[in-house]
């Protein structure tokens, strides 16, 4: 487009414009058109732009870069669950300019004239732990009721703003009152569980924070995390106290709709009414409706983006090797909505009629690769079948065994449980399945998905002279890594411990869904720890890494190797008194991949090590296996046939509505190409 200005164009904010540059021009709607300047002249005052125009400028002001700027940003990798509608971009306090403005524009619109109200709670945890029973006993004071010692303090601080000081072990309704007496912070649900009497808890307690409310409470965008302000006895070198804290379920706002925190509370009956501004001001209110949210979760929505296509000839080879028209590929994506429940099964049905009402005819066939070929377990009649993809938990076996016969020796002693850097306290040899859940859960809660109470579930049986403990990971999704037992501390006739997976873990239940893989990096010691490590990784090492590395800089220094393109790192202090840190590292991809998953890749490999303390050493784990993405055919169709396709997904509280149904024909079998052998004449 060429314009004409009476500006000179040549000098803008001290410096000349040229071929390449940027310019904004205001529009009728208030918004900023950004063009490029293709040339200049060949008069002044002319100028060629090129960019998309939304209206014909006359009289419109322009602005060089200096005055505005458009960042456009590719988010390559994603953590699960994350919703890119919560991105928002929020202006500080030193936010200046005249009129300035600050908008997020997304690939993805909204329904004109409507409004979603809420999202998903943030919730928060907070464990803190002592290390033995005399470290709580210290807390108490000695007047003799029991009450913690005055001295023995802590505060939480939200978004710069902390509360009242808190004695050792308060009650729920303590820390509610102090947080919610904090402007920073709306309402608050608080829970807490725990002993400090029990080596099961840590010898403490666990808080469970739960944040609703609306704008008018003090919250923005979203929920700062909490932390933790030890004072007094607590906060005394070798106190022998830790904690931890960790972001449950994330209640950022939904910013496409509104830039502000707005969570409503369960079983409550809110009231909702309209009105409008235009040129004259504000009209009147609507009249009044009213709605409920649910007391726990509602059914899912149907799933979207359902498709069915039918496979290209490389992915159609059968048993014999020849092509096989006869298969479809599945593709669907999660509902918009989950009922406030995680989805944790998909039904996939298919049918040659439109109704699913088809029977008889040969039995059809569904194979899922994650990346290889494996039956799922279909049940079909080649006119009607269907299939489910649902969430897998991980069950590992514990088994405490003893040497069985006549004058046995008393059985007793304890062990520990070993997983992501963490251990737990010393456990009785016949610890109850209660308190081993409790334990195995209070070393994994930081990663743990779903915190609740059967977030770790344990079941006891005895076998032969010992007992066998079935340990299940309900709030952990995926194949996670084995559990490391240490039974140096039983004693009886040839005691021993081990520890087996019985059910591998499975979390692919969406096609192109995959699992990222998880390892984990620590420092274990009997003293306090100085000095540093090196790690290596398909053959690349990388630079010293000290024993207290920071988050940052030891994401940095595996990026910085030739091998890894992007990983995230979280660090957790896991003896406080001894200055021992642990890293978990997720792996989204490795620098020789195109696609997002890095699948199950090779074990860090500790390359040197020059700790010092007393038996200094690093262990490296993997928390949770990685997989390639999922992929979903449907074969044994008849050639020639529509397919039609529909899925319905499930949470706790049963089956939503079904999808849409897509439909897919399958090719009609060919002629194969003639092949030519040699023979012999004259």
């Amino acid at each position: 487009m060429r314009a004409n200005t009476t500006a000179d164009l040549g000098r803008a904010s001290g410096d000349a414009l040229g071929e390449g540059d940027r310019l904004f021009v205001a529009t009728a709607k208030g918004e900023l058109d950004e063009l490029v300047i293709e040339s200049l002249g060949p008069r002044p005052g002319a100028v060629t732009l090129s960019g998309n125009f939304t209206e014909r400028y006359v009289g419109a002001a322009a602005w060089a870069s200096a005055h505005g700027l458009r960042r456009r940003i590719v988010f390559r990798a994603l953590a699960d669950g994350a919703d890119l509608d919560t991105f928002q971009a929020a202006a500080e306090s030193d936010w200046r300019g005249t009129e300035a403005r600050l908008e997020v524009r997304r690939p993805r619109g909204v329904s004109p004239l409507t409004a979603t109200l809420g999202h998903k709670p943030e919730v928060q945890t907070l464990a803190i732990r002592c290390e033995d029973l005399t470290c709580a006993a210290a807390l108490r004071n000695t007047t003799g009721d029991g009450g913690a010692h005055a001295n023995a303090t802590w505060r939480l601080k939200v978004d710069h703003v902390s509360t009242a000081p808190l004695p050792w072990g308060a009650s729920a309704s303590d820390v509610k009152k102090a947080l919610e007496a904090l402007r920073t912070v709306g309402n608050v649900a608080v829970e807490r569980s725990g002993d400090e009497a029990s080596p099961y808890f840590h010898f403490g307690y666990v808080y469970t924070v739960r944040f609703w409310g609306g704008p008018d409470q003090g919250i923005r965008g979203f929920v700062p995390e909490l932390l933790f302000l030890p004072g007094g006895a607590m906060a005394a070198p070798g106190s022998g106290i830790s904690h931890f804290v960790d972001t449950v379920q994330q209640g950022a706002a939904n910013a496409a709709r509104t830039p502000l925190y707005t969570a409503l509370e369960s079983g409550t009956t809110y009231y909702a009414r309209v009105k409008a501004l235009n040129a004259e001001g504000w009209g009147g209110y609507s009249s009044p409706i009213a709605a409920a949210t649910a007391e726990e979760a509602l059914l899912p929505g149907p799933p979207t983006a359902v498709s069915a296509g039918t496979l290209p000839p490389s992915k159609q080879l059968g048993e014999s090797g020849h092509a096989e028209a006869t298969s479809v590929s599945v593709s669907f994506a999660p509902p918009l909505q989950d009922g406030g429940a995680g989805v944790t099964h998909y039904k996939v049905e298919w049918s040659s009629d439109a109704t699913f009402l088809a029977t008889g005819g040969p039995a059809a066939s569904s194979i899922a690769s994650a990346p290889k070929r494996a039956k799922l377990g279909g049940q079909g009649t080649g006119k009607y079948g269907s299939v489910s993809l649902q969430v897998v938990h991980e069950v590992q076996s514990l088994v405490v065994d003893f040497r069985s016969g006549p004058d046995l020796a008393p059985r007793g002693g304890t062990f520990t449980l070993r997983w992501g850097g963490q251990r737990t306290r010393l456990l009785a040899w016949d610890v109850s399945p209660s308190d081993l859940g409790t334990a195995v859960q209070g070393i994994s809660a930081k990663h743990l998905e779903e915190m609740g109470e059967n977030a770790v579930h344990a079941t006891r049986v005895p076998l032969r002279h010992g007992y066998r403990w079935d340990v299940t990971f309900s709030g952990k999704r995926g194949d996670v890594g084995l559990l490391e037992a240490d039974g140096t501390e039983l004693y009886g006739d040839d005691p021993s411990i081990s520890v087996v997976e019985r059910v591998a873990g499975n979390a692919d239940i969406v096609p192109g869904g995959f699992t990222y893989e998880e390892q984990s990096i620590a420092v274990a010691a009997a003293s306090k720890v100085t000095g540093y490590f090196r790690l290596r990784f398909e053959g690349k090492e990388t630079a010293n890494i000290t024993y207290d590395e920071t988050r940052e800089s030891f994401k940095y220094k595996l990026e910085a190797l030739g091998t890894i393109s992007v990983a995230s790192v979280t660090r957790l202090v896991t003896d406080r008194d001894r200055g021992l840190f642990a890293w978990h590292v997720r792996f989204s991809y490795l620098r020789h991949e195109t696609l997002l998953g890095a699948g199950n890749v090779g074990l860090f490999l500790v390359s040197a090590s020059h700790l010092q303390g007393n038996r200094a050493q690093v262990l490296v784990t993997q928390t949770i296996k990685g997989t390639q993405p999922l992929r979903l055919d449907i074969g044994g169709l008849e050639p020639g046939t529509p397919t039609y396709v529909r899925v319905s997904a499930q949470n706790k509280m049963g089956f939503g509505p079904a999808s849409a149904a897509a439909v897919a024909a399958t090719e009609l079998m060919g002629l194969e190409a003639p092949t030519l052998g040699e023979g012999g004449g004259s």
